[in-house]
């Protein structure tokens, strides 16, 4: 048996550091620095792969928290439907997996131009759509890598 031992958060002025948050954003430094190191080495277009991963990412936590919420607490959906937006509120796993599907083929078929581009701001659509299998192969490549710390992040709030 595991013993169960509360790991205590870290205070950086106001900013309260928690173990779990610190090992999932160990992750995804340690995943992307790997992702990066391995296109650079396959002369893959590195702006193209900071994209895909962004896309990933963004979409794939709004996706942990949202179907957490769905399918682990719809009383509080109930109760504040609000709580659907409050991102740092819960994640879970398989969420977060069907997010990051979903972002990839947001990024396949959309790009973002931010603010002040020449062809002006906002999604577009990409013709043709970009191919997605040599990003998700250097993804899945280094994915076990980071892995290992959201699982750690995990048993350090003991989830599982």
């Amino acid at each position: 048996m595991i013993p169960y031992v509360k790991v205590p958060e870290l205070t950086i002025g106001p900013l309260p550091l928690h173990a779990f948050g610190l090992l999932v954003a160990t992750g995804v430094v340690i995943g992307t620095a790997l992702a990066t190191t391995r296109a650079r080495k396959r002369g893959y277009d590195l702006d193209l792969l900071n994209s895909f991963i962004t896309w990933m990412l963004v979409v794939g936590f709004i996706g942990g928290h949202m179907l957490d919420e769905i399918f682990y607490h719809p009383d509080e959906i109930v109760q504040d439907p609000l709580s659907l937006l409050k991102l740092w509120a819960g994640l879970s796993s398989f969420g977060g997996f069907t997010g990051a599907l979903i972002g990839i083929m947001l990024w396949k078929y959309f790009d973002y131009k931010p603010m002040g581009s020449p062809q002006g701001w906002g999604f577009a659509r990409n013709h043709p759509p970009r191919p997605i299998l040599p990003f998700a192969d250097l993804i899945v490549s280094v994915f076990p890598v980071a892995w290992i710390f959201g699982r750690s992040g995990c048993s350090s709030v003991h989830d599982h």
